[in-house]
C-alpha cells in the first residue's frame, strides 16, 4: 500500500553488507537476513503495480574461481555452488540467484550489477566477503591469494545511474581498473592472513564444526 502511495516506479536495492562483528551472519526463518530481506524487497518491487524497474546492487564473488587464470570471468562464468562456500559468500550467491529468476519479467525490468571489492572515502573496503567479520588473523589455503579488483563507492553510484537510464535488463559485472592481491587488502584492513596448507585448514574447519562454531 506504501508503494502505491508513494507512486515508486524504480527501486534500487542496497544489501546488507558487512557481516556482524561476531562473524556470525544472522538467519532468519533458516536464511541469511541478506537473503531474507532480497527475497522480500523483490517480492514487494514485483506485487507494486507502479513499479517498472529493479536495480540490485550484487557481488561479483558469486563466481566460482576456475585453476589458472581465474581472472577473466564475464556476466556467463559459473557460480560458485560448491556447499562448502563460507555461509558468508553463500548469502550472496543466494541474493544473485533470486534476483537472476527475474531477469525475464514481463513488467519489472530487473538489472542485477555485481560489484566488486568497494574503497570508500577514508579508506574503508566493503561488500568483499573474504573481509567480513572482526579485525583479526584470518587462515588462508596455501596458495589462495587471487587478485581483488577495486571500485569505489562513486564508481558504483555511476552504474546505478546508468543502470537507470538504460531500457535493458540483465547482469552486468562492475569493475574497474585497479586490483590488488587480497593479503594485501587484509593488511589494509587489520585481517592480515596467514597461509596454512589446505589438509591443516581442513582439520580446523573440522574442529571448529565439531565445536559447534563456523570455521569461516
Amino acid at each position: 500500500a506504501r508503494f502505491r502511495e508513494a507512486e515508486i516506479d524504480t527501486v534500487v536495492h542496497v544489501p546488507r553488507h558487512g557481516a556482524p562483528a561476531d562473524g556470525h551472519a544472522p538467519i532468519v526463518a533458516g536464511v541469511a537476513e541478506r537473503t531474507a530481506e532480497a527475497r522480500l524487497v523483490l517480492q514487494h518491487s514485483l506485487e507494486a503495480t507502479g513499479v517498472l524497474s529493479f536495480v540490485a546492487i550484487g557481488s561479483a564473488f558469486v563466481y566460482r574461481l576456475p585453476p589458472g587464470n581465474a581472472n577473466r570471468l564475464d556476466e556467463e562464468s559459473e557460480l560458485d555452488l560448491d556447499p562448502d562456500v563460507a555461509p558468508e559468500a553463500r548469502s550472496w550467491i543466494d541474493c544473485d540467484m533470486i534476483f537472476h529468476g527475474e531477469l525475464h519479467n514481463d513488467r519489472v525490468r530487473v538489472v542485477l550489477l555485481r560489484v566488486p571489492t568497494v574503497v570508500a572515502e577514508g579508506g574503508f573496503v566493503y561488500l568483499n566477503p573474504l573481509l567480513a567479520g572482526p579485525p583479526g588473523v584470518r587462515l588462508r589455503r596455501l596458495g589462495f591469494d587471487p587478485i581483488c579488483a577495486l571500485v569505489s563507492h562513486k564508481d558504483v553510484a555511476r552504474a546505478v545511474q546508468a543502470a537507470l537510464h538504460s531500457p535493458h535488463p540483465g547482469i552486468y559485472n562492475v569493475a574497474g581498473p585497479e586490483a590488488v592481491p587480497l593479503s594485501l587488502l587484509g593488511r589494509w584492513t587489520g585481517r592480515p592472513s596467514l597461509p596454512v596448507p589446505r589438509a591443516l585448514l581442513a582439520a580446523a574447519d573440522r574442529a571448529a564444526q565439531l565445536l559447534g562454531h563456523d570455521g569461516t
